[in-house]
């Protein structure tokens, strides 16, 4: 009962769903990729508010990506011609490469439809265009050959700002070989983004002018400031090279000083004082010598009988107290 409800509902309210009753509104980004495929892979039922603007900063960079990728492509690749019509070669030099797939599409369908003139009203005239055997789809063109305007019952420019095959088929029979000027918009050319129309053109040529000089006048500051900076950057090298070069003068001088015995004075007295540490000196050795001479004799020597002995010890004469007492009496 619930879903009979609500599909009663939806159908209320057709008019603000349906495509078939906004097809004279424009709507390019439903009739080509929908607003779903924009967010697929980036949001969920789960997503919350915080975490959806993240994902759509997220979406919007792969779709500018996709955007410059695309422009390279219709840049770089020359499409494939199907008809010699030349209708189709315009086409293949103003569209990108997307949507000329497009009209492509639609101009190679209109060589199997067929056009009959079926009213005429002044300037006006209206067509029925159908498939070959397909009479219960015909859709009913006006062409207005003065303005060369034209209009269809599907309403496919209308929609998606492309000509659909049953007006080009009227193109066709009526020897209208190249697309009209206001047939061709600026938002599916090649150079949509720098394209600048006639009128434009003659109303913006002084504000682009000016733009133009401001343009210059900064390219030449830049260049001066670049120029300016190249020479304080190479002041900067030079003198931090200089800086170098003196560090390792230094070091080497250091080195240099370093490996240079200190003067003999100085040096003299620091041998002496080491070999004063290596070789102790005894009182004995600073004792000055009594008797000069007595290095030169032997360190123990007898006088006839042995009464004198130097001792080495102390360098002192002993006499024997018996041969003096002795020689002593003799002599008295």
């Amino acid at each position: 009962m619930r879903m009979i409800e609500w599909l009663q509902a939806m159908y209320n309210a057709r008019q603000q769903w349906a495509p078939v009753y906004f097809r004279n509104t424009f709507a390019a980004l439903s009739s080509y990729h929908g607003i779903s495929s924009f967010f697929d892979g980036y949001v969920n039922q789960q997503t919350t508010i915080p975490l959806f603007f993240k994902q759509y900063e997220l979406a919007l960079e792969h779709s500018l990506e996709k955007e410059i990728e695309a422009a390279y492509d219709t840049i770089c690749t020359a499409p494939v011609l199907k008809t010699p019509s030349p209708m189709e070669l315009q086409a293949a030099n103003i569209y990108t490469k997307e949507v000329f797939a497009k009209f492509q599409e639609e101009l190679v369908e209109a060589f199997v439809y067929t056009a009959n003139k079926i009213e005429r009203d002044g300037m006006a005239t209206k067509y029925r265009v159908a498939k070959y055997e397909h009479n219960d789809r015909a859709c009913i063109v006006t062409l207005s050959t003065s303005e060369m305007q034209a209009s269809c019952s599907c309403q496919m420019f209308e929609y998606c700002d492309v000509l659909c095959r049953h007006v080009l088929t009227v193109f066709t029979v009526t020897n209208v070989l190249t697309l009209p000027s206001h047939y061709i918009l600026k938002r599916w050319t090649r150079n949509a983004k720098t394209w600048i129309g006639s009128e434009e053109q003659s109303a913006d040529s002084q504000g682009l002018d000016a733009l133009t000089s401001r343009f210059n006048n900064l390219c030449l500051e830049a260049i001066k400031y670049v120029e300016e900076g190249a020479i304080a950057i190479e002041t900067c090298n030079a003198a931090i090279s200089n800086l170098k070069e003196g560090g390792k003068k230094i070091v080497s001088v250091k080195k240099s000083v370093a490996k240079v015995e200190p003067p003999s004075s100085h040096g003299s007295g620091n041998n002496q004082e080491e070999n004063n540490k290596k070789t102790p000196t005894t009182p004995r050795e600073m004792i000055p010598s009594l008797w000069p001479w007595q290095n030169a004799m032997p360190p123990r020597f007898n006088l006839n009988d042995g009464s004198m002995t130097l001792t080495p010890a102390g360098e002192v004469a002993a006499i024997n107290l018996k041969v003096y007492s002795s020689s002593l009496l003799m002599s008295s």
